[in-house]
Formats: structure tokens, C-alpha cells, sequence
């Protein structure tokens, strides 16, 4: 098992540094004869749920457009984490430009989209890896906003548990925004998080959803 294990690597190391060579000197009919190659050895890959040679695979090659399936057998069989810390290891051992990052941050969003768009925990750990700012703070409102449709969903005064959840995501994405000196949208995700508070504290008035200056004529 470790000698087929060793041959599978090595099989795929010989299959990049071709590609590598390859596309150094234009030979397009070169890379194209060693993406299909590729292409070829993946079901074998993941019949022996060897993700971890997939992902250097399609890493390692950079080929995203060609290899772009390889990503979605990645992402649906739960290896995402896998995929970012091989590319990661990729582009520092090869300096990866700022191009082929965004390259690759697009691929893989594309398929997240296509193959799991409601997994949110899988897109914060695609955000979080390429700091996307923006990003990480609009996906956190928009579960701070679930979570209390969620409680409005069921209005049960004495579970709070999505209110809380609320109330985190809010004071979260309220961090991110004050990270990237976005003010107004500090001020306005602490605000939603305050009035999820006074929602928790007097349960049976709706604070959610009201502008700030009907919060206050309220509790006057």
C-alpha cells in the first residue's frame, strides 16, 4: 500500500512538471495531450478516495478551466479544506502571482455556487482564506438575518438560541467592517446587533426590523 501510494505521487509530481515544461516552451498540443492524461487518472483517484493526490493534481497544474470537474468531485466530497491548504502550499513553493490566486478563488467559488450553495460554513472558509473582507462581512449580516427569521419563524419567547446567533453574527461582521475602516457600516451592524438585544431582554415587543429613531421612540 505504501509503495502504491508512493507510485500515485510520483505519477502526479511527473504529470505537473510536464505540464510545467510544456506550457513553458507553448507546446499547446503538449498540454492539452497531458490534461486529457490527467483527466484520465482521476476516477481511478477516487475510487481509492485518494483526494489528497487529486488536489495536488489540479493545484499543481493550475489548469482550473480544463480541470475545473476535478474542484467539484472535490467540493462534493467534503475535501474543500484539503483543496485550499494544497493550493496554498502550490503557490508559496511557486511564488503564485496575484493573477493565478484570483483564478483559482473564482473556480472555486464558481463550483461552491454550482455544487453546494447553501453550504455558508464552506464559503466563509473560502473568504477567510483569501481575506475577503467585504465578502466575510456581507455573508455574516446575511446570517444574522436567517437566524432571526428563524426565531421570528417560530416565535417562541423562551428560546433564544437564534437571536443569540443573531446578535454574534452582527457584532462579527461589525469587527470586519471596522477592519477595513468601512464606518457606516460598522455603526449600522451594531445597531442591528442592539436591537436583537433589546429583542432577547423584552420579548414581547418587536425591536427587529425598526430603524434606529423608532428604536428610541420606543423605549421612551
Amino acid at each position: 500500500n505504501a509503495f502504491l501510494g508512493f507510485q500515485k505521487c510520483f505519477q502526479v509530481e511527473l504529470l505537473i512538471l510536464s505540464h510545467h515544461f510544456y506550457k513553458l516552451s507553448s507546446c499547446l498540443d503538449g498540454v492539452d495531450v497531458l490534461v486529457a492524461l490527467a483527466a484520465t487518472r482521476v476516477e481511478a483517484y477516487v475510487s481509492e478516495g485518494d483526494f489528497s493526490c487529486l488536489a495536488r493534481l489540479i493545484t499543481g497544474v493550475g489548469n482550473f478551466h480544463a480541470l475545473n470537474f476535478i474542484l467539484g468531485i472535490l467540493i462534493e466530497n467534503g475535501q474543500l479544506d484539503l483543496l485550499l491548504q494544497k493550493y496554498s502550499a502550490a503557490a508559496d513553493a511557486n511564488a503564485g502571482t496575484a493573477e493565478a490566486v484570483r483564478g483559482f478563488r473564482m473556480a472555486v467559488l464558481t463550483s461552491l455556487k454550482h455544487f453546494n450553495p447553501n453550504d455558508l460554513d464552506a464559503f466563509a472558509m473560502v473568504y477567510n482564506h483569501f481575506d475577503m473582507k467585504h465578502e466575510t462581512a456581507a455573508l455574516l449580516e446575511s446570517r444574522a438575518e436567517q437566524s432571526s427569521e428563524q426565531w421570528f419563524s417560530h416565535y417562541d419567547k423562551d428560546q433564544n438560541e437564534d437571536l443569540l446567533d443573531s446578535m454574534r453574527y452582527y457584532i462579527e461582521a461589525a469587527e470586519v467592517h471596522k477592519s477595513i475602516d468601512a464606518g457606516n457600516k460598522t455603526r449600522r451592524a451594531c445597531a442591528q446587533a442592539s436591537l436583537v438585544s433589546l429583542q432577547i431582554r423584552m420579548p414581547d415587543f418587536q425591536w427587529l426590523y425598526r430603524s434606529e429613531t423608532n428604536a428610541r421612540r420606543a423605549l421612551v
